[in-house]
């Protein structure tokens, strides 16, 4: 990458196959948790087995966030060096919060409600520790009110960093800056290894899954964005829609999952330090190259893939809402198991996460975007609303 930046040339209505691969990782997580909490033995592991890997679906969320969250600062720091923050901010408040408080509400109302019934400075604790986004930092909070939660404290920690960055990262990001987050992510993981005891794999998933220990999945994400800005020699050819790329990039994204899923099969994951310290590494390359394979897909836009694009505009709503609906059908209907299980969790998921964009999230945003059109406003960084998590 070079030195500086070239003028930032993100199509306004974004890239329209992220949204799909956005949704194809929510649903890796919707499956995953539904086998691993409604029970593994209920599914059939000959094809179901394969979703026991469902987990890297954050690690995949974690990249295209990289990707399409730096793109959104980029522009908007060149449109208002001085105060794109306070735009930047808003609109992701406005995305990220309330359905956050929405499905965490309702996790402890329906799902867990005997936690209500705790001592106030624990309820107390809990609270305050999700409502300032760190209660991803103590492991006795890090998923106690909706389990996904915990990973939206991480993005609202990436948030506030690529803010920092953001002037050093228009004018300075290269090729060593990245190889280095790559180490140190890599680094911290095996840090992580040596301080938590041998066997202990909550403790050991809660250090690795810290920032230092991820920015490996934003900064491949922050690398892919700044690239797609250049408008000029290699970067051209490789993101711009064509098949070329795009089956370039999906055979080495297949490759890189393959090398991924046989080490997984051969060493496991968490009992093993080397692969803690390095198949994230394999994973966010292989992510990587997949979201590149994305973003030049040349039918992206074509109708046949509007339910998977569909998905992914109501992603966030299926990852925040498919605990509490699998926790309370278990509760409710505990006959439901196995694959009618995961029918049911993904049909009510489904509905709630479809209406809670249509009714409020969508309009929200919608609502924002009038306001940043109005004189005076029109710098202000409230963008579209599909740079979703």
């Amino acid at each position: 990458m070079n030195k500086r930046a070239d003028p930032v040339a993100l199509p306004q209505d974004g890239y329209a196959f992220v949204d799909a691969l956005r949704g194809i990782a929510a649903m890796l997580v919707l499956i995953f948790h539904t086998k691993h909490v409604g029970g593994r033995d209920d599914f059939p592991q000959r094809f179901w087995a394969f979703f026991d890997s469902g987990w890297a679906g954050v690690n995949m969320f974690l990249l295209i966030s990289g990707f399409v969250i730096t793109l959104s600062v980029l522009r908007n720091f060149q449109q208002d060096p001085e105060g794109f923050r306070r735009g930047f901010l808003v609109s992701r408040s406005a995305r990220i919060v309330p359905l956050y408080l929405l499905t965490g509400a309702v996790f402890l109302a329906i799902a867990s409600p005997a936690w209500l019934q705790g001592p106030l400075a624990v309820k107390a604790a809990h609270l305050g520790s999700h409502l300032a986004f760190v209660h991803n930092l103590h492991p006795v909070t890090h998923g106690s009110i909706n389990g996904p939660n915990w990973s939206i404290g991480l993005e609202v920690q990436f948030y506030l960093l690529i803010l920092c960055i953001a002037p050093w990262l228009v004018r300075h990001a290269g090729a060593l800056h990245l190889a280095g987050a790559l180490l140190f992510a890599a680094s911290f993981r095996y840090a992580s290894t040596l301080v938590v005891p041998a066997g202990d794999i909550n403790l050991q998933f809660f250090y690795a899954t810290q920032l230092p220990g991820v920015i490996d999945h934003f900064a491949l994400g922050m690398a892919l964005a700044i690239v797609t800005t250049r408008s000029r020699g290699l970067a051209v050819a490789a993101t711009t829609p064509g098949w070329r790329p795009c089956l370039v990039s999906t055979a080495a994204s297949l490759l890189l999952l393959g090398l991924a899923g046989h080490q997984l099969a051969r060493f496991g994951y968490w009992g093993n330090v080397w692969m803690v310290t390095f198949l994230p590494v394999v994973l966010s390359l292989a992510f990587a190259a997949l979201l590149n394979a994305a973003v030049t897909f040349p039918l992206a836009k074509n109708a046949a893939f509007a339910p998977l694009r569909y998905l992914g505009e109501i992603s966030y709503g299926l990852y925040l809402w498919h605990m509490p609906v699998l926790l309370f059908l278990k509760l409710q209907a505990p006959s439901l198991r196995g694959v009618a299980l995961l029918a049911a969790v993904f049909a009510v998921t489904l509905l709630l996460s479809a209406l809670s964009w249509h009714t409020f999230e969508r309009p929200l945003m919608q609502f924002l975007r009038r306001r940043a059109a109005r004189p005076g406003l029109q710098d202000s960084g409230l963008v579209a609303p599909r740079q979703a998590l």
